[in-house]
């Protein structure tokens, strides 16, 4: 009886992490992309336009309701499938791609069973990280502040929250539940974003699939920011190879 409702949040996790990306990277594709690197490059690009478009609603006074996002999400649908057919004859999906996509669903799902015990995130660095995620809630854009829990002006890093935020106020889920959920992704795409960046310097593809496999099943790193809750080093674990290996 709750697999549907898991499906739906999963659906809504994938939306929010790629989506808006996919739909700005289709029209600057580059003809030798793959489709893992694709992915990449969507999810670095989704957060750093979460990110803006937070700045830009703090200058301006502006306020996200739920349903802005939906709109926001949607009309991002409606480029991508736009991108898609203009493209389609150029778009390739390989057994590689197939590989790449199981061999990632089957991180995602490792990535999980490692928190599958915790009922909130853990460390300290996760108390700070919920609260301000519950402030991002509270203001609809960028806080000013974290009062009254913390009698200081909010000045922090904050694209994680933002888009924990929208995940949270989009899927019912209480801002530690969202942090704990969308942190094991963030986790996730870290391998993603090591490949992208190995495929820069190695263009046949092994050793930089190497790398992420690595980094997803054997090393302790990334998986250890689980237990010390350093989503936002996460974070930018998933911007700064892909921006590394762009700049190239």
């Amino acid at each position: 009886m709750q697999l549907l409702p898991h499906l739906l949040i999963a659906v809504l996790l994938l939306s929010i992490l790629f989506l808006p990306g996919a739909a700005l990277w289709i029209w600057l594709r580059r003809e030798q992309s793959g489709l893992l690197e694709a992915l990449a490059e969507s999810a670095a690009l989704s957060t750093s336009l979460y990110a803006l478009l937070g700045l830009l609603g703090y200058l301006a006074g502006l306020r996200f309701s739920p349903l802005a996002v939906i709109l926001f999400l949607f009309l991002s649908f409606i480029s991508l499938v736009a991108g898609l057919v203009r493209q389609r004859n150029s778009l390739k999906f390989t057994r590689a791609d197939a590989l790449g996509l199981l061999l990632l669903a089957l991180l995602a799902a490792w990535r999980y069973f490692q928190a599958r015990n915790l009922a909130l995130p853990a460390w300290v660095d996760s108390v700070h990280h919920t609260l301000i995620v519950q402030k991002f809630l509270e203001a609809g854009s960028v806080p000013a502040s974290l009062a009254p829990e913390v009698q200081a002006p909010f000045f922090y890093h904050y694209g994680f929250h933002a888009v924990t935020a929208l995940f949270a106020g989009l899927s019912g889920l209480p801002a530690e539940r969202a942090v704990l959920v969308l942190g094991q992704a963030l986790n996730t795409l870290a391998a993603l974003a090591i490949y992208r960046l190995g495929r820069a310097f190695w263009p046949q593809g092994g050793k930089a699939a190497l790398a992420a496999l690595l980094a997803g099943f054997a090393l302790q790193m990334p998986a250890y920011y689980l237990a010390w809750g350093r989503y936002t080093l996460l974070t930018g674990m998933v911007l700064l190879p892909v921006g590394i290996a762009l700049a190239h």
